[in-house]
């Protein structure tokens, strides 16, 4: 991986209210770009399950 690749990223606003939206996001993201770096931005405090999510699939 170049230099450019490490430091560029996603970021992505959600919570537990568009979860099922989110999970579809994160699955596809993930399948095409394991190594890119992603960011919750969370809209509010509604998080536990979504972070629940990208733990599962970022380890």
């Amino acid at each position: 991986m170049n230099e450019s690749a490490k430091s560029r990223g996603v970021y992505f606003l959600a919570d537990d209210g568009v979860l099922e939206l989110s999970i579809a996001f994160l699955n596809s993201f993930r399948a095409y770009n394991p190594k890119l770096s992603l960011c919750l931005i969370p809209y509010s405090a509604r998080i536990s399950r979504l972070r629940a999510h990208l733990r599962r699939i970022d380890g």
